[in-house]
This record gives C-alpha cells, structure tokens and sequence, in this order.
C-alpha cells in the first residue's frame, strides 16, 4: 500500500464519471482504506482487476453479518440502518449454505435453455414498446424502454398481473431512486398479499415453484423481492447505460449496423464499459485476510469496484475504448464466484433484443441531451434519463420504418408445406388484396394476427382493395429457414418483391395461389440462394 492516497472517492460527485479517480486509485493506492469521518467505519476500496475477482470467490470474505462476532455484527446494523431488513434473506445477501439451497431452488428458471425459451416472448415485448414510440420526435428511453421491459419479463415468470405493474414501478422508483422508505414498505405489503393469495391458489410460475420449495417466510418473501428489483432496477441500468455508450459513439454503431454478427460482442463491450453495478454488495472481513499484498482486519468492509475492474489496463487494451468487437472480454459486469448473477442470460437476452429492435427502427437515433443526470451513488449505477431524437434515416438517405414477418420453410420449392407464418406486430408493409385485414393503417400499422386460410395473398403482393393498409409499402424484415439451417434477412431500406406463392401445403397459408409459378423470392432472387444472414 503506497503513502500517497487519492482524492477521497464521493459517489455523488463521481456518479456521471467516475473512472478518473479510479484510474488514480489503482495507479497509487489500490486497495484503498478509507474511513467515515463520523462513525469511524473502515471500508477497503479494492481496484484491480484481479484483487476485484479474487474478493469475489474468497470465502474468508462474507455477506452475512451475522457470520462476524456478536459485537462487530451489531455495530455494522447500527451503521446500515438497513431500512428494509425484512427482505434481506436473499440469495444475493446470503453465504453458503443457505445461499446454495436458495440458489439451487431458482436456478432452473435462468438456465440456457429456460431463457432461450422466453427469447421469442421477449422480442415480442420490444417490439410493442419500440413501436409505441413511433410517431414521437423525441422520447426518454429510460422510462418509454428500458424500465418498462424488464419488469414485464419478471412480472411474467411470476405471474405478476399485468394491471399492478405500474404500481410496483411507482413504489421501485420512490424506494430507489428517492430514498423513501415508505415505497418500500407499500411494495413489501403487495408482495406479502400476494404471496398469500399464491399459497391459496398456485400456477405453473416462478412464485408458485418458490411457495413449494424449503424457503422459510422471510427468505420467500425477500427472493421475490428482490427478483422484481433486480430484474427491474439493475437490467434497466445495463439497457440505459449499453444503449448510452452505442449513442455516444456513433461511429461503433454503424460498425455493428453493418455487422450484425457482432451483437454479442457488442452487449459484453456495454456491460464492461459502464455497468448496471459500480461495485458488488459489501463483503465482510470474516477473518485477517491479504488482497494485493494489504492485510485486511477481521470486520472491516470491503467494496470490489466492479467498473474499476472492467478498466484495468493490465486485462482490456484501451480500457477506456468502446470497442463492439473486443475480444476477448473477461469482465465483471455480473460479478465473480458464487454470486454470479443469476439472472444474467436473461439480462443479456434483453439488452441484445433491445439493441437490435431499437436500431433496426431507428437507424439514425441520437443523443437530444449532452448533460445526463445520473443515480446518487456507485451501487446500482445508471442515467435517470436517456432523451434521444428518434430518426429512420442515416446520413440523409431516408430508411422508412418498416415491419417483419416470418416464415419458415422446410425447402425452397413452393410445394414444401409452409409451418408457420407469424406477422410481429411491427407494421404493415404491403399493398395486399384484402389488406384491410391488416388493423391500422401504413407503416407501423400492427398486424396481429397471421392471413387466415385461402385469403388469397401473402400480405406483401400487390394487389386491390388496400383501403386500410394505404402507403403501406415500406422495407420488409424477412426470415426464411433453408434447408441447411442458414436465416435470410432482408437489411432495411431495400425493396420487397415476393413472387406469389403456388400450391402451398398444408401450412396456415394453404389454398394461395399465384399469378406465376415459381419459389419465394427476395429481392428478385430465390430463397436458396439467399442463405448468408443480412439485418440492420
């Protein structure tokens, strides 16, 4: 530990920035004691990438209070003055073995392949809140996006009505963002009812598995609540915070416009640039413990600084470069050891959908305000406010907003039953016979429902009697499954023609017939040989 400290880190003054001083900090001092003037508390400030993951998976430094000696736990409450002590038997403030039961109890609800489930469902939801925006100049993505989705996605896995969801985001928003006390105690009170009602009449959800489970009444109460928070507060953040670094370099988002392959690498670059959690939840020194070469007394806190980590230049070239095609990229942004944030596949899952709806609509989208207010501390860290101008143009070449259907096909020849046909609820894009099937009118009209059988178009063709769909012709996004298992989608901005279809099977698009014969087409071209992967 060198002599010569740092400015004293003031989460406040550093919130909209703080990489500077952590920089300083790593640089002269880091692993960094510093002490509350008013109570004497010793907090451990730890910076480097490895002294941060090493913290993480070390078990002499816990989470549970009451895991240190009598006096010292008690002296730690009286600092807290935790205002919700109720709910803190959670998997994410307990230490083995309790946190191994709990976590074995909600791991089959964000494994692989249980999130690669709900994929689908939550394309649907960004797809729906994306296009409310349309027809404004200029939103909050913030409150029109990244807050709403998240709660939808778990509210759903817990059978959540849908009508008390702006309830529980009014209370969210007053207990985290305002510091009242009296939000989180409304917000306990639903949980308690609901919970109750649960235990009277279970369902084939989330809560119900968790009443079921060897959870006592605290540890079931305080895990539903903080599954609403986590997947509310902390995946708002990652959205806000990834979506603000993309604006802020326009010139990576072109680069991920024109390689879609790249989204993954993209959302791992968002979560290490600035992620959703400055620094994981305090560790207790549950015995004299060396990080970095400093000897940390038994009862002291320690502080891993997740967003220091994820700059360390001794692991990232160019830390502080946002680069969507980094690799590789070991950060932290979900922590480290047994507390792995459980929820991040489905976190992941959001921020990509969210990525690449929001660009795909709004190609050209921009920053509309420079100075951001950000939360008050480094915990749970993110923009109160994303204002952007919303734009279907890039560089003046105008890109209309358009929709997307799907379709898949076990072959290119029209005599292969067509499975299935899905129109998501993004617009209408045709002049079709019969189109005032479609419920709206011209681009961003929503389709909600598949052609019935024997309509008589394929809802792309021109064709008479499109009194509801009028100016509906737009770029279309179109998938088609080949043989070989290669997806075609058509990159925006670019003109549709389809070839009506002839003799299709028994698929829901049965009984169309065509004017000419001949396979599907895009762009004039047969499906089979539109087997790389185009997007926007």
């Amino acid at each position: 530990m060198t002599t010569a400290p740092p400015r004293r880190l003031d989460p406040a003054a550093h919130a909209a920035d703080p990489h500077p001083i952590l920089h300083a900090m790593r640089a002269q001092e880091p692993v960094y004691r510093h002490v509350e003037p008013a109570t004497g508390r010793v907090f451990w400030y730890l910076t480097r990438y490895d002294d941060v993951r090493r913290a993480l998976a070390d078990p002499l430094l816990g989470r549970q209070i009451d895991r240190l000696p009598p006096e010292s736990a008690a002296r730690h409450r009286a600092w807290d003055r935790d205002p919700l002590p109720m709910v803190r038997r959670s998997v994410v403030n307990l230490d083995p073995p309790d946190h191994t039961r709990l976590r074995r109890l909600l791991a089959p609800a964000f494994t692989a392949r249980a999130v690669a489930a709900l994929e689908p469902r939550i394309e649907r939801h960004v797809a729906d809140l994306v296009e409310r925006m349309n027809g404004h100049e200029e939103t909050d993505l913030i409150q029109e996006l990244a807050l709403p989705l998240p709660t939808l996605i778990m509210a759903e896995l817990l059978a959540i009505p849908r009508r008390d969801l702006p309830l529980l985001r009014r209370w969210s928003d007053g207990m985290l963002r305002g510091r009242d006390r009296r939000h989180g105690m409304e917000y306990i009170a639903y949980l308690q009812r609901t919970l109750t009602e649960r235990r009277a009449h279970p369902g084939d959800d989330l809560m119900s598995q968790l009443i079921e489970g060897d959870l006592s009444r605290a540890e079931l109460l305080s895990s539903v609540f903080q599954l609403l928070l986590a997947g509310d507060e902390t995946t708002a953040n990652a959205i806000g915070n990834g979506l603000l670094a993309l604006l802020r370099h326009p010139g990576q988002a072109a680069r991920l416009r024109a390689g879609p392959e790249l989204i993954d690498a993209a959302v791992e670059e968002m979560l290490r640039f600035d992620g959703p959690v400055g620094h994981a939840r305090p560790l207790y020194a549950l015995a004299d413990v060396d990080i970095g070469g400093t000897t940390i007394p038994r009862g002291d806190t320690v502080l891993p600084m997740l967003v220091a980590a994820n700059r360390d230049p001794e692991v990232f070239e160019r830390p502080d470069a946002f680069d969507v095609a980094r690799a590789p990229n070991r950060h932290l942004g979900f922590g480290h050891g047994i507390h792995f944030c459980p929820g991040a596949a489905l976190a992941r899952v959001q921020l990509r959908a969210v990525v690449r709806a929001l660009f795909r609509r709004h190609p050209g989208i921009t920053l509309s305000a420079a100075d951001l207010e950000w939360t008050p501390d480094l915990f749970v860290r993110g923009v109160r406010r994303l204002p952007v101008r919303l734009c279907t143009h890039i560089d003046g070449v105008a890109r209309p907003t358009y929709g997307r259907a799907i379709l898949d096909v076990k072959g290119s020849s029209p005599e292969k039953e067509v499975e299935r046909h899905d129109l998501r609820r993004e617009g209408s894009v045709a002049h079709g016979r019969n189109s005032d099937r479609f419920r709206g009118a011209g681009i961003g009209a929503g389709i909600q429902r598949p052609f019935p059988r024997g309509s008589g178009h394929a809802g792309v063709a021109q064709g008479q009697d499109s009194r509801r769909a009028a100016g509906g012709a737009g770029a279309l996004h179109r998938r088609l499954d080949h043989p070989r298992g290669d997806a075609a989608e058509l990159r925006a901005g670019h003109a549709l023609r389809l070839r009506p279809l002839v003799r299709v099977g028994k698929g829901p698009l049965a009984g169309l017939r065509g004017r000419r014969r001949g396979p599907p087409t895009l762009m004039g071209l047969p499906a089979r040989h539109m087997a790389g992967r185009y997007s926007t």
